[in-house]
């Protein structure tokens, strides 16, 4: 999924852990786990491909999921719950 953003690509995923945690609107869909859901994702995506600007799903990966990003959040984790900094 996160590499799919990276790339400024919008994602099609099934509702599971991880990518219900990731996706928004603007960076992709979410569909129920069954092949009808899946290929009735696929096909309003293609045809709606022109609603995702690629530019935005690419910098707001880099803005959640980048190296320094998480980092910055653990970081922060630590200080406020375990009064560690690092």
């Amino acid at each position: 999924v996160i590499e799919g953003m990276f790339m400024g690509k919008p994602v099609l995923s099934t509702k599971c852990d991880g990518p219900e945690t990731i996706l928004t609107k603007k960076t992709g869909l979410l569909c129920e786990q069954t092949i009808q859901d899946i290929a009735q994702g696929l096909k309003y995506m293609y045809h709606n491909i022109h609603l995702y600007d690629p530019n935005y799903i690419s910098q707001y990966c880099l803005d959640n999921y980048s190296g320094d990003a998480v980092m910055d959040k653990l970081s922060g984790f630590y200080k406020n719950h375990l009064n560690y900094a690092f």
